[in-house]
């Protein structure tokens, strides 16, 4: 009886020195990165990743001091988890997928996310699906009112757009015009554009291109025209510019009222439409 009470005191004293070590540790190595890691989604993607590592080394340090034959037990749990796959390959592939999600950061709740033919903000993430609130591509504040549920495996067969960030996106608005043009005209009209657009994204609330960490990409809204040789024929007008995800649809309206009125004052530039 007091060998077995002291066996148990060992495995006791044990686990309580090995849960405060690994406390202790990620308690250390979080505070290090906190210091080191100044973007806040980036520190938050390390702290999970680092949080998955220790509590796996903890699960199997634990299970050594206080299971015996802890071989022959992981050689069993290859066995189960085999069948497993075999028989529940779905539910296996959702829980995979959530580890993916939370390991590699994809994206977090509130997030507005693109997957497969779904688009929405994130409510809740869970081991078998993550809640997607549907909105708009075009109008991304406008929600459409339908939930999805969507599995978690999907995200590993389908490539995932976080719109959530920091960067400007890049986006291309095409128009054609009839044939009647002179080519000097596009860059006027172009020019009037361009000074919209910049002065629109240096107005907006939180919109400033020194928030950008990709230094070396030019943001300035760019131009070219093509000869349209398809229905509708004409010259095809070609614009990219960046901006945040949020004011796509507001930009766009400011730019196609511009263009309206732009040809309106200009009976030389006429749309295409058929």
């Amino acid at each position: 009886m007091s060998e077995m009470i002291h066996l148990y005191s060992t495995k006791l004293i044990n686990s309580l020195l090995i849960t405060l070590f690994f406390v202790v540790t990620y308690s250390v190595l979080k505070l290090l990165l906190a210091q080191r890691i100044r973007p806040k989604k980036r520190f938050e993607q390390v702290s999970i990743r680092l949080r998955y590592i220790l509590i796996s080394f903890f699960m199997i340090f634990f299970i050594k001091i206080w299971v015996e034959g802890f071989i022959q037990i992981l050689a069993f749990v290859g066995f189960i988890s085999a069948a497993i796959t075999l028989t529940q390959k779905d539910t296996l592939m959702n829980l995979v997928g959530w580890l993916i999600i939370n390991w590699r950061g994809l994206f977090h709740e509130e997030d507005y996310i693109r997957i497969a033919n779904n688009a929405g903000f994130v409510k809740s993430i869970g081991p078998l699906y993550f809640t997607l609130h549907e909105a708009s591509l075009d109008f991304p504040t406008s929600a459409t009112g339908r939930v999805a549920k969507i599995p978690n495996g999907l995200v590993t067969r389908n490539p995932v757009v976080n719109y959530s960030h920091e960067e400007f996106v890049e986006w291309t608005v095409n128009f054609i015009f009839k044939p009647i043009a002179k080519f000097d005209i596009f860059e006027k009209l172009f020019l009037l554009l361009k000074e919209e657009m910049v002065h629109y994204i240096k107005h907006q609330p939180s919109n400033s291109m020194k928030e950008t960490n990709t230094k070396s990409v030019d943001f300035e809204p760019k131009y070219l025209v093509k000869i349209r040789q398809e229905k509708p024929a004409g010259y095809e007008m070609i614009i990219m510019f960046y901006c945040k995800h949020n004011d796509k649809a507001d930009l766009l309206f400011k730019v196609n009222k511009m263009i309206i009125d732009f040809t309106r004052n200009n009976p030389e530039l006429a749309l295409a439409f058929d």
